[in-house]
């Protein structure tokens, strides 16, 4: 293969990812759901699932898994370096065992599975910063189609239920597209500070668009969110390597910690008060949360089964007690983890949070680029969103795969991306366990 037939190839699977990961944030949702009104809360019968959709995402994985297994011993070192993440995903596979619908805790799990193999592929293959450029260009499409659909077709605004006439894009719920254009604001915002040229000024717009987005969709768990995350921004990127001395950073990590903890806590307020009737929205999460935990109690240690509380078996008693058809989740991620999967898997998700964190922490203060920056704002917004939504062990999901690629890009002694041109052949590279590559992070 001579370099351009490389580039052509390495072009290609650019923009592969790039569709993928719109795929990921659940963008492709008007091209495999019914464009007829339908109710946003509704009953999880625990069914087959959509089959468009699984079609979609498994021709998009079954690509990265074939690139994946062609790297297997790279691969291998990932596995053995996050035994955590695999511990988790070996035990909510076998959570089937005592679920009501075995068949669809096995194959949501199945579904994580890929997910997570999809996010070793990225890491296999690309860079942080080259993924991080892709990223950009994803929230770009993105932001177009939901504009392209909310402004010239039926389906980009809701049409019926408590939110007809918001925003929601290219994506199936208004809330879904607030949490990406937030998510869009701060990326974008890290890329315009490394760019130069025009390319700085599509970052530039893509932010006003977004902004846009966020206020159609007048998502307020996603506005508090990014307010929070950018207060903290300065202090983060204080911490890198040779902005403050050791005695000080850790009152600077003290501050960060205040303000994620405080805007936590202003969620959780807001979603009181709201229950209490002194908000015009009246989510009334706090009443479904004390309905679940109630009921969640009886399988307190092990959980009734990944991805089926929610359901019309897993959640009677719970849906007898509310006046709502039903619920897809519990709008709360560290709740529904506990519900699904009991302490047990509560346990091993809190050891392979902290172990990310830790490794955050590590790339953070020995670096002094902005890769390093996104890992900890990310991981920031990641925890504090998932508060009021669910995000987290949520299978094609692009939150959870970044969570994943954090941590699989900072794995000691993990091998790098590929090179972005292919070694000369007639040069004859000495066999090394690392395929001729040191050892980097990422």
């Amino acid at each position: 293969m001579n370099p351009l037939q490389y580039s052509m190839i390495r072009t290609l699977e650019r923009v592969f990812v790039v569709i993928a990961l719109v795929f990921l944030m659940g963008g492709m949702e008007p091209f495999i759901s019914s464009w007829t009104p339908r109710q946003d809360l509704a009953v999880d019968t625990g069914g087959s699932g959509d089959i468009r959709f699984q079609i979609l995402s498994l021709s998009i994985y079954s690509i990265g898994i074939t690139f994946l297994l062609m790297d297997y011993r790279r691969a291998w070192k990932l596995i053995a370096g996050n035994p955590l993440i695999f511990a988790l995903l070996i035990y909510l596979l076998f959570s089937a065992f005592w679920s009501p619908y075995p068949a669809t805790t096995f194959r949501r799990g199945f579904a994580l599975v890929l997910t997570t193999a999809f996010a070793m592929y990225l890491v296999l293959r690309f860079s942080p910063k080259e993924l991080l450029v892709l990223l950009g260009w994803a929230f770009v499409l993105a932001c177009a189609m939901s504009y392209f659909f909310a402004l010239f077709t039926v389906w980009g605004k809701h049409r019926i239920g408590p939110h007809t006439g918001l925003w929601r894009g290219t994506f199936g719920h208004k809330n879904v597209q607030g949490l990406f254009a937030a998510m869009t604001v701060f990326v974008m915002l890290l890329l315009q500070a490394d760019s130069r040229g025009p390319i700085r000024w599509l970052w530039w717009a893509t932010i006003g668009a977004a902004i846009g987005l966020l206020y159609m969709a007048n998502s307020a768990t996603s506005i508090a969110t990014l307010v929070g995350v950018i207060a903290t921004w300065p202090a983060v990127r204080a911490l890198r390597r040779g902005r403050l001395p050791l005695n000080v950073k850790l009152p600077v990590v003290l501050i960060v910690t205040f303000g994620i903890v405080l805007v936590a806590g202003v969620q959780i307020l807001t979603l009181g008060l709201e229950a209490l009737g002194r908000s015009e929205t009246l989510t009334g999460r706090t009443t479904l949360w004390t309905a679940a935990i109630h009921e969640g109690m009886k399988n307190a240690w092990f959980g009734v089964g990944y991805r089926t509380f929610w359901t019309e078996a897993g959640a009677r008693n719970v849906y007898a007690q509310l006046s709502w058809e039903g619920m897809r989740n519990g709008h709360n991620g560290y709740l529904d983890v506990w519900l699904e999967l009991g302490i047990a898997g509560c346990v091993l998700l809190g050891l392979a949070f902290a172990k990310t964190v830790k490794r955050v922490w590590q790339r953070l203060v020995t670096s002094t680029d902005n890769v390093g920056v996104f890992y900890a704002l990310f991981l920031a917004f990641l925890l504090v969103y998932s508060f009021p939504e669910r995000v987290i062990l949520e299978q094609s999901n692009l939150m959870w795969a970044l969570f994943l690629m954090t941590s699989f890009w900072l794995t000691p002694q993990r091998v790098p991306a590929v090179r972005t041109a292919p070694r000369p052949v007639h040069i004859a590279a000495p066999p090394t366990s690392f395929g001729g590559r040191s050892p980097q992070r990422g």
